[in-house]
């Protein structure tokens, strides 16, 4: 009875600490994880509205390293969603993008041809970070309703089979 109740008492006492975690077995966040979020939040492009009309969904979110999403793993990153009032052509978006970001240092990653994302590349705070523009169009459901057209900005740590940065 006292040693169930000693392990009752322990696995409580971790609950309260926040010691069981959806933290992945395997996975290290980046040792300046909250150093790097804070930075990555100052980048301008999280800041440029895509277009006339378009609407952020909400403030930038910040995202911790090494937690169960779903099926996948999240990395350190900061991202923001805008809804599109009209749809954007990929040289829209590198028009609206890339003076943003290659102004705050980023390099343009090379992309294919009609590939919906732009990547830029640049080291923060001694990590491969990249910075990711993607977008879709508006989507017309069956009974007429109009899904608007998203942009999400993200910027993150660079996973191993990614670019180098100058």
């Amino acid at each position: 009875m006292l040693r169930s109740g000693l392990v009752m008492l322990v696995l409580a006492g971790a609950a309260l600490a926040g010691c069981t975690s959806d933290r992945v077995d395997g996975c290290t966040p980046p040792p300046n994880e909250t150093a790097l979020l804070d930075e990555y939040l100052k980048e301008p492009a999280l800041g440029v509205r895509p277009g006339e009309g378009s609407k952020r969904r909400k403030d930038p979110e910040r995202q911790v390293a090494c937690r169960k999403v779903g099926k996948a793993v999240s990395t350190t990153s900061v991202f923001v969603q805008w809804d599109l009032s009209r749809d954007l052509s990929p040289d829209e978006v590198q028009g609206l993008y890339g003076p943003a970001t290659t102004g705050a240092g980023w390099t343009v990653v090379p992309a294919r041809s009609g590939s919906r994302y732009v990547q830029f590349c640049k080291n923060v705070l001694g990590e491969r970070s990249i910075l990711d523009v993607t977008w879709q169009d508006a989507v017309v459901l069956e009974r007429g309703e109009r899904v608007p057209g998203v942009v999400t900005v993200g910027v993150r740590v660079a996973g191993v089979a990614e670019p180098s940065c100058p």
